[in-house]
């Protein structure tokens, strides 16, 4: 029979801090019980875990478990108590980072006034000890959709996630400005905050925020095209590679161009050394923007046809892009 007391372990590294007062994770409350002979029953040992709302990342801590006294019975099969001990390493899983989603992910222009849910979660599932509430924000001064002009104003609004739950949702109403402007598609950033202090004490978990594609109606396509066309025996050669717009876009929009692709008749490495991809601006206000690239045909003595590659490209802003081409002119008639 003996005493069994709970220890912080000293001579083990903990990244978790005991304590009762300012940042402190655990402490002991329950640290001591008595097991007698023959005794199978099973005891429980207390550690409290602070709930500080801190976005802190898990964090372990050590304990050891030690016979401390023994109970006077008679050392029958004697036993050394006091040099007994039980290592246990704990990790304590931070609860205080949230997950922002939105449903739908993207809304039309042109469709006028719409429901958007924001849902907010504990990242990796658990349930929380105590209601956290969020304070919800619609929009940012870095997005790419301006409040007040390309959406009407949003009112912040609160997310509550009660105790025992792992998440929780809310409805806002989004009203875009259906303009005539081309600026392609748009992003509306949702972000979040936890609207609490606890003893004056400013909170710092981490929300990770999402977004909300506004899709225009107005630039519905951007069309590549180069020249001039290039000869085979020239050597290097620089070609013009435009960008043009179904109309005047509202804001600068960059355009990545690649050159040549699997299937053109140009095969790059026997018609054409490589060629890096470039960027083709259209800049606001205009319907098109340029760029230039060098192209080297190989000069070889193959009687051929005129061969072309194509300019493919892409943007961020969620608009089609037509190919173009360059055309190598054959030098072997």
């Amino acid at each position: 029979g003996g005493v069994v007391e709970i220890w912080a372990h000293e001579s083990y590294p903990s990244s978790a801090t005991e304590g009762s007062s300012g940042d402190w994770d655990y402490r002991f409350y329950h640290s001591k019980i008595k097991i007698y002979p023959d005794d199978k029953k099973t005891h429980h040992l207390g550690i409290l875990i602070n709930d500080d709302q801190r976005s802190e990342g898990a964090e372990t801590f050590w304990i050891k478990l030690k016979w401390t006294t023994k109970l006077g019975y008679p050392p029958f099969g004697w036993y050394d108590l006091a040099s007994s001990t039980s290592e246990v390493e704990i990790t304590i899983d931070d609860d205080d980072v949230y997950d922002l989603t939105v449903s739908p992910s993207q809304v039309q222009e042109k469709d006028g006034a719409q429901t958007v849910s924001v849902t907010a979660s504990v990242h990796g599932g658990a349930k929380l000890s105590e209601a956290r509430t969020l304070g919800i924000s619609v929009g940012a001064a870095s997005d790419s959709a301006t409040e007040g002009t390309d959406y009407q104003n949003v009112a912040d609004f609160d997310i509550t996630i009660p105790k025992g739950h792992t998440k929780a949702s809310k409805n806002f109403v989004l009203t875009p400005t259906n303009d005539s402007d081309a600026e392609g598609d748009e992003q509306i950033t949702i972000a979040g905050g936890v609207k609490k202090q606890i003893n004056g004490r400013a909170l710092t978990p981490q929300v990770n925020g999402t977004s909300l594609r506004l899709v225009d109606d107005d630039l519905k396509t951007i069309t590549l095209s180069a020249a001039p066309s290039i000869t085979e025996g020239g050597g290097a050669q620089t070609v013009t590679v435009t960008a043009t717009a179904n109309g005047t876009v509202k804001r600068t929009i960059p355009v990545t161009v690649w050159v040549g692709k699997s299937g053109d008749s140009a095969v790059e490495g026997t018609d054409y050394h490589d060629v890096n991809k470039l960027t083709v601006t259209i800049p606001s206000g205009s319907t098109s923007g340029t760029g230039t690239v060098e192209i080297t045909p190989i000069n070889d003595t193959t009687l051929e046809n005129n061969e072309t590659l194509s300019l493919t490209g892409v943007t961020t802003v969620g608009v089609p892009v037509t190919d173009g081409s360059v055309t190598i002119l054959d030098n072997d008639v």
